[in-house]
């Protein structure tokens, strides 16, 4: 029987498999590559992993992210595919953005949906878009962006026990109107490219865990970028990386909470 630290230890391994892999592909062909979320918090608190993660997080400019997701797609590296919207053969259920994710792992969501969905062991890979300049046009991305991935959680993703209930019922009443995944994927991606019709003040992470206000980032923090240890390996951060971790946390971020648990995304399987 393993112990949740083993657990822990465990997955963390497998993330920084698919680290190293991906990591290697952007520096073999020029794609600049930014850490981000949990995964920056911890580099620069922690020199690693935060104590009780199991995920890593990435974040490049869209053009980036296209040419990555080409590459991964045709040609991943062994023992690994891509998923995303792009990827007919591995459409995740509801994520507008790429994961890099591990064949056979071993690893599954530590809290499948009940409605016969969970998510799939991989890292996160986020594209950055413009954001327009103007309030309106910024409240229209901000708005169809949070609908589009909330609905698309809701017809095509998972259910806990809380939410099975509220799901089952809203489903076969929607579905009518929004037939597919890739129906809602090209709604997304069209909001997603607003910024690219006008004038932008900016860059977003749509599909970032922190809301429209704290994904939103100045241009001139990517305009560069600094080396940031990550257990043992040297990945790249945005010159920008302090006002990105003050958005996210708060300026407090350099003091870890008091907090004994894990972070509850995946679990070993159990055979």
């Amino acid at each position: 029987m393993f112990s949740k630290d083993q657990d822990l230890a465990s997955i963390q391994r497998g993330v920084l498999s698919l680290v190293r892999a991906l990591v290697g592909i952007c520096e073999r062909e020029g794609i600049p590559y930014f850490i981000c979320g949990g995964t920056l918090l911890g580099a620069a608190r922690h020199g690693g992993f935060i104590p009780w993660d199991d995920d890593a997080d990435f974040v490049m400019l869209r053009k980036d992210y296209r040419r990555l997701e080409k590459i991964l797609i045709d040609d991943p590296p062994p023992g690994t595919y891509w998923a995303s919207v792009s990827n007919p053969a591995h459409f995740p259920t509801n994520h507008f953005f790429g994961k890099l994710c591990l064949k056979d792992s071993g690893i599954e969501d530590r809290d499948p949906g009940s409605l016969g969905v969970s998510h799939v062991f991989g890292i996160d890979v986020l594209p950055l878009d413009l954001r327009p300049a103007g309030a309106g046009a910024r409240l229209r991305q901000r708005f169809f962006s949070y609908y589009y991935q909330h609905l698309s959680s809701l017809l095509f993703g998972g259910a806990s026990r809380r939410h099975a209930l509220v799901k089952k019922i809203l489903r076969p009443l929607l579905l009518p109107f929004y037939g597919s995944k890739e129906e809602l994927a090209g709604l997304f991606a069209r909001v997603a490219a607003m910024g690219e019709t006008g004038a932008a003040d900016g860059y977003v992470s749509l599909c970032g865990r922190y809301g429209y206000r704290c994904e939103s980032f100045r241009p001139e923090w990517f305009d560069s970028t600094v080396p940031m240890q990550f257990e043992g390996l040297t990945l790249t951060a945005a010159v920008g990386w302090r006002e990105m971790l003050e958005l996210a946390y708060g300026k407090n971020w350099i003091h870890p909470p008091k907090f004994t648990g894990t972070n509850c995304h995946y679990r070993l399987a159990r055979t």
